[in-house]
């Protein structure tokens, strides 16, 4: 029985290395992925790589075909609007969930961590990787834990919706501070995010629900 257990910790783990790898667009939309190139940098045999693979096929990370392989996938536009749209109803639901749930403390930790990468930006009048990439997984573990309030078996459905729009998001704010090179469109998502945490903490779920649907739509607006 414990073996069997290991067995699947492994799978897990390998689907989360390669996950992270698509996510962090190291391996990039269209390209092949090489099992044994994989089974060589992870330290494992083939048959978790390939068992991962199966997941993230079954989860809309890859395809797999018999003939010539396994190909990080490329989500048509058709595809990213339904993505968002389903994000957006479930997400809405989650913060429905979360008032009168969610932990002061916690909560608050997150207010201060938003209102101090916002100092850092009016500070230093600049927008960097550094402060990007922290704004990044900050927004990320928010509304992880946001969806960690529902019970778990929907809790799962919403996680996966999000990790699907990690890369795009990731690549969308990139791409907005080379085009730009100002902070302005940080300030914004800042902003609604410490509205959204105060809505959650004074139980009004009007704006709560209201910010949610403002950032979203925001982010699927301009990652399209």
């Amino acid at each position: 029985m414990l073996k069997k257990i290991e067995y699947a910790t492994l799978n897990d783990v390998v689907y989360e290395r390669i996950k992270e790898q698509i996510i962090d667009n190291v391996l990039k939309p269209g390209e092949r992925i090489d099992t044994d190139d994989l089974s060589e940098q992870l330290g494992v045999s083939k048959t978790p790589i390939v068992n991962a693979l199966k997941a993230l096929e079954k989860d809309g990370y890859v395809t797999i075909n018999a003939r010539s392989g396994t190909y990080v996938r490329c989500l048509s536009r058709e595809e990213i609007e339904a993505i968002f749209d389903f994000r957006l109803v479930l997400e809405k639901l989650a913060v429905e969930k979360s008032i009168g749930v969610a932990d002061e403390n916690v909560m608050q930790s997150f207010l201060k961590k938003f209102e101090k990468i916002e100092k850092n930006i009016v500070d230093t009048k600049h927008m960097n990787i550094s402060i990007l990439e922290k704004y990044f997984y900050l927004e990320i573990e928010l509304h992880e834990y946001i969806i960690s309030l529902c019970p778990q078996i929907i809790g799962d459905q919403i996680q996966n919706i999000l990790d699907l729009t990690k890369r795009l998001r990731k690549l969308q704010l990139k791409s907005l501070m080379e085009k730009k090179g100002q902070t302005v469109f940080i300030a914004e998502e800042i902003q609604s995010h410490i509205q959204l945490i105060n809505a959650i903490l004074s139980g009004d779920m009007e704006k709560a629900i209201g910010c949610i649907v403002f950032d979203i739509t925001k982010t699927k607006t301009e990652v399209i």
